[in-house]
């Protein structure tokens, strides 16, 4: 992997962003190439919770059992993914050869679809009554995480709201100059590929940006003080990473 382009992640496909801005990085090893991720604007927040708001009241009337089952399936899908997964994995570590042999790709499986399915075994029992239950009414989550979030957190913010049959708008917010993780936007993308469009929509930018415009739309609503905790850390300091501009 010389080098990689990611796009944000709405309405069930990736997209460019809306003013053509993207943030650089480089991986850690010298002479490995640059890649670039959406610096996201409030337009692009605003088309990601359009798809999350057209999908909300199929995805409410879903069975919970059918929710489940389309997030179990996630895994399965990430195995078929594993050489994409196991190169963000090398690119995040370091790995200068970038060498993806069996043990590497099986562990790195292991270290991102493990918690979505222990996630999905703890709130999930298909014989229950539990497991009909609809969303009595549609509501839009929407969380602002750190880049580097840890798998198992990640999960934890954002399966439960999906099996209780909310769409969800995830923004990744990056603050350090320098190396931008890919694994959790990797495993992101692919959970939002594997589910139906506009269910879970996935951005990235800085706080000041896509992070402040998500905070003041009303048409989500964060589950708690908690969530919106970091995007307000990122608010109070000035971001200093360079846009660059998409050239048609």
């Amino acid at each position: 992997m010389d080098s990689f382009l990611f796009e944000n992640y709405i309405a069930g496909r990736w997209q460019a962003p809306l003013k053509g801005l993207y943030l650089e990085t480089y991986a850690r090893v010298k002479g490995i190439g640059a890649g670039r991720v959406p610096r996201s604007t409030a337009e692009d927040v605003e088309l990601a919770l359009d798809a999350a708001a057209a999908a909300a009241t199929r995805w409410a009337r879903t069975a919970q059992d059918r929710r489940a089952k389309h997030l179990a399936a996630i895994e399965e899908y990430a195995g078929e993914q594993l050489l994409t997964l196991a190169l963000a994995d090398c690119w995040d570590r370091g790995a200068g050869a970038f060498i993806v042999d069996r043990r590497t790709t099986h562990g790195v499986l292991a270290a991102l679809a493990g918690p979505l399915t222990r996630l999905l075994a703890e709130n999930e029992n298909p014989g229950s009554e539990r497991s009909e239950k609809r969303a009595s009414f549609p509501v839009i989550y929407k969380l602002a995480l750190p880049a580097e979030v840890d798998f198992t957190a990640m999960c934890r913010r954002i399966v439960p709201f999906l099996l209780q049959g909310h769409p969800v708008v995830t923004l990744l917010l990056y603050q350090n100059a320098g190396t931008i993780p890919l694994s959790p936007l990797a495993f992101l993308g692919l959970m939002a590929s594997h589910l139906p469009r506009g269910v879970l929509n996935l951005v990235t930018g800085v706080g000041l940006e896509a992070g402040l415009a998500l905070e003041r739309s009303p048409r989500a609503k964060f589950p708690a003080p908690a969530a919106c905790a970091f995007a307000h850390a990122s608010l109070a300091r000035p971001d200093t990473r360079e846009a660059h501009a998409v050239s048609e």
